[in-house]
């Protein structure tokens, strides 16, 4: 199953920036310098406060976004968590002064059947919830004992097309709402983490 958007990398630089969303990116920036100096914060303190911070900002919008979407789709957290990768580990090796971490959604169309609702075989075709496909008709066609819902293209037995729910729509949409709130997030981590390194330093 493919993975094509990283709508969450979540980083820390030497100047302040509001938080932003860019090509299926959410970037948010702010000030460490002015904190590090009032605590006395070693460099090597605050790399490993912004990473820890990027980690727990990361896995809090993974949980946001995943309820979200699950409650869009309506289909089961179970399945729809496979389509959640983690990368970054709150290290950006392109430069010592950025923390990044990553959060991949796969946003490929995903089969009618994958939503939590009964496939409802008509005259005319398949409902599935509020869903409804004319023409459409419920087979296992892999023989893999999960059936799903198909549509032949014409009047003969093939080619068939396979009914999918768009999943991107709503990822794109989801994603913004947290903005403000992960970068608020994340500087609230950091300040807490900074504060526990520091003060473990002075032991």
């Amino acid at each position: 199953m493919p993975y094509d958007i990283a709508p969450s990398s979540l980083s820390h630089h030497g100047s302040g920036s509001r938080p932003t969303v860019r090509a299926g990116e959410l970037y948010t920036s702010f000030d460490t310098a002015g904190l590090a100096e009032k605590l006395g914060a070693l460099p090597e303190q605050v790399r490993n406060a912004a990473t820890w911070a990027a980690r727990h900002t990361r896995d809090w919008l993974r949980t946001q976004v995943l309820r979200d979407l699950n409650a869009e789709l309506g289909t089961t957290k179970k399945r729809l968590a496979m389509r959640f990768r983690k990368g970054g580990n709150g290290r950006n090796t392109m430069s010592k002064d950025t923390t990044m971490a990553t959060l991949w959604i796969g946003v490929n169309p995903m089969g009618v059947e994958a939503l939590k609702l009964k496939l409802r075989q008509t005259k005319s075709g398949v409902r599935v919830g509020k869903r409804y496909y004319p023409g459409a008709f419920v087979a296992d066609v892999y023989g893999t004992g999960k059936p799903g819902v198909w549509k032949r293209l014409g009047r003969k037995r093939l080619p068939l097309i396979k009914m999918m729910v768009p999943v991107q729509p709503e990822a794109a949409h989801i994603v913004p709402k947290y903005v403000g709130e992960a970068a608020a997030i994340f500087e609230q981590r950091f300040e807490h983490d900074l504060r526990y390194l520091v003060d473990w330093g002075k032991k």
